[in-house]
């Protein structure tokens, strides 16, 4: 099982592509979270209000990766990849919601 972690620029995004990642079986579920980020940006200094989620899947990192650049609305999504274990009874719910063939 792998967990994304993701940002949105705001919560109406990325609730928008979780729930739409959630209805085409690439993800099994999503944690959607309101954060503050730090960066330098276009060799400006930002410090934004922004949106995080944690998507949890068993599809291919490249089937992740596809999926939310299609979708997402940052020109350069932060989308990293964290692999986890898990209690077995977990991992086949998300099995169960996830299409397989992805």
């Amino acid at each position: 099982m792998n967990l994304f972690y993701v940002t949105f620029p705001n919560k109406k995004s990325a609730e928008k592509i979780c729930e739409k990642l959630i209805q085409q079986k690439i993800i099994g579920c999503a944690n959607i979270f309101p954060m503050q980020s730090m960066s330098v940006w276009k060799k400006k200094f930002v410090n934004i209000k922004e949106y995080a989620a944690i998507l949890k899947t068993t599809v291919s990192e490249k089937t992740m990766q596809t999926a939310i650049k299609k979708l997402h609305p940052y020109k350069v999504p932060c989308i990293l990849k964290i692999d986890v274990t898990a209690n077995k009874p977990y991992v086949q719910w998300i099995q169960q919601n996830v299409s397989q063939s992805s």
